[in-house]
């Protein structure tokens, strides 16, 4: 499989869902739709990067309702 052919895979199951976008701005609040459900923008995404995430327990998590961890 080349990179042309995952592309084209990948627009099949993700898509971006504009909701509204800031006249001033430009800023953007949306839906990130992928496969295993929706995602909605912004948000606060951990990224488990040196350890930062997995240092803390579970129920901390739990306790900020991250939509991406659920």
């Amino acid at each position: 499989m080349n990179m042309s052919d995952v592309k084209s895979e990948n627009k099949e199951h993700f898509n971006f869902e504009l909701v509204h976008q800031d006249k001033n701005s430009n800023a953007r609040a949306g839906i990130i739709k992928t496969p295993h459900g929706d995602i909605p923008t912004p948000i606060f995404m951990p990224v488990g990067t040196h350890a930062t995430i997995k240092a803390l327990q579970p129920k901390v998590l739990e306790e900020h309702d991250i939509p991406v961890l659920n």
